[in-house]
């Protein structure tokens, strides 16, 4: 019925759409209906059908789809890690003159102050 429709349209739009089918074998198949006007060798318009089997179309649209899906995924682990280390990078520094800073000033208590007369010197 819906295919009737779809074809007994008087208007001259070339209408497309797609379609599950199953082959003469019993296999599922994805399909492509083009209904375009045409004119006959008497000028009359009639309607041109052509489907198309596009399931090798369909499978790489997915596949395409699915590697997109995986790539974002991915480019989204690799942004959160260069943002932590970014961050651990820019406080490193800091930390790392104040540890030294620290490790200095308690070497000096540690040594009493014969060692700190002879550090002055």
């Amino acid at each position: 019925m819906y295919l009737r429709r779809f074809i007994n349209t008087e208007t001259q739009t070339i209408y497309t759409c797609e379609l599950k089918r199953v082959d003469k074998n019993g296999n599922q198949f994805d399909a492509l209906l083009e209904c375009m006007p045409v004119c006959d060798s008497d000028g009359n318009i009639v309607r041109r059908i052509v489907i198309s089997d596009i399931t090798k179309r369909k499978r790489d649209e997915e596949m395409i789809q699915r590697f997109n899906e995986e790539l974002e995924t991915a480019c989204q682990r690799l942004t959160v890690d260069l943002e932590k280390n970014t961050h651990e990078l820019q406080i490193m520094p800091t930390g790392f003159v104040e540890q030294k800073l620290r490790n200095v000033e308690l070497k000096k208590k540690s040594a009493g102050p014969e060692t700190e007369l002879r550090l002055r010197r």
